[in-house]
């Protein structure tokens, strides 16, 4: 008997314990990433907004661990603290990354789960 309940105890503990498993993210590809940026922003007012802020905007629009999209601006950090004026409706999340890359005279290279904004005279080949 004191087998038995044991056995049930410890059965009942690895139940518990699946039932709490967070879902893994999925893994982040080329097609994953197109995916998660097919989003629009309903409302969008940046008045007098640094670059870098918005990045960090658009960084967060997704806020859970795992499933977020990176915009990697490390190539082109010299107009990060331009100071512009983005007001819109029903932004599509791309379209305000090409505004952002227009912004920053820049190409927009996408990785798995990365879209690298690289500056627009050089290579692509040259930024991996």
């Amino acid at each position: 008997m004191k087998h038995l309940l044991l056995t049930i105890l410890f059965l009942s503990g690895l139940i518990q314990a699946n039932a709490f498993d967070a879902a893994l993210p999925e893994t982040k590809t080329i097609a994953w990433s197109l995916k998660k940026a097919d989003v629009s922003i309903p409302s969008l007012d940046l008045t007098n907004t640094t670059i870098r802020e918005i990045i960090k905007f658009m960084d967060r629009s997704d806020g859970s661990p795992g499933f977020f999209i990176d915009v990697d601006v490390s190539a082109v950090t010299n107009k990060l603290d331009k100071k512009v004026t983005i007001k819109a409706k029903d932004l599509p999340w791309l379209e305000l990354l090409g505004q952002v890359a227009d912004l920053l005279d820049s190409d927009i290279l996408v990785q798995e789960g990365v879209f690298k904004l690289v500056p627009r005279n050089k290579n692509a080949a040259d930024t991996k």
